[in-house]
């Protein structure tokens, strides 16, 4: 998946949706002292991958701190007329051509994912395992993949259960047994309960 290629953390956030104004407005500011590229990366990071609320103050002065930019002088900048004149028109200018991402059709998306380079056999994308969800090998439901790490040692699948409760389990032949597109098979003695 894209997010693997370009070594990205995608997790659920705990704040959804989002006030992402300020973001957007300091990626207006970062834009220009040429670092919106940074920007994007950081502020995309934060809030998907570190789950951090990128409404607050204090999180855009990480952003900005992040991609060399003045901390203060950022909140400063994004607080002026100007730049919130700015974000209105590229807002207004997006609404003009047709509206937002989140309108990609199932097709759209389809011809992303076959962009992305072949996989060999036995090789998968982390993606193919979002959202399945997880039962055991004794077929008892268990929960839903939720997110796929790897920090160093082997890919570790996350689940989180009706409860809300999450536990990861190594993605070892061992542990997690097999899956098609809409389950994944955990041996029962991984199962966090």
């Amino acid at each position: 998946d894209w997010a693997r290629l370009y070594a990205l953390t995608i997790r659920w956030p705990s704040v959804f949706p989002v006030n992402s104004v300020k973001a957007m407005s300091g990626a207006l500011v970062a834009d220009a002292h040429g670092k919106l590229p940074a920007w994007s990366r950081a502020a995309f990071e934060a809030y998907w991958g570190e789950d951090r609320d990128i409404s607050q103050d204090v999180e855009i002065e990480a952003l900005a701190q992040r991609v060399a930019l003045d901390p203060a002088a950022t909140l400063a900048a994004i607080a002026e007329p100007a730049t919130k004149q700015a974000l209105r028109a590229n807002t207004e200018e997006l609404i003009a051509r047709g509206g937002t991402l989140a309108e990609l059709s199932e097709e759209s998306l389809a011809a992303l994912d076959e962009a992305l380079p072949a996989l060999e056999e036995g090789e998968f994308y982390f993606s193919d395992l979002l959202g399945l969800a997880v039962v055991t090998d004794q077929g008892e439901p268990v929960g839903q993949v939720c997110a796929v790490e790897n920090y160093g040692a082997t890919d570790i699948v996350e689940i989180e259960q009706a409860d809300g409760k999450k536990f990861m389990v190594p993605l070892t032949e061992q542990a997690v047994l097999g899956w098609t597109a809409e389950t994944l098979t955990i041996a029962d003695d991984f199962w966090e309960r």
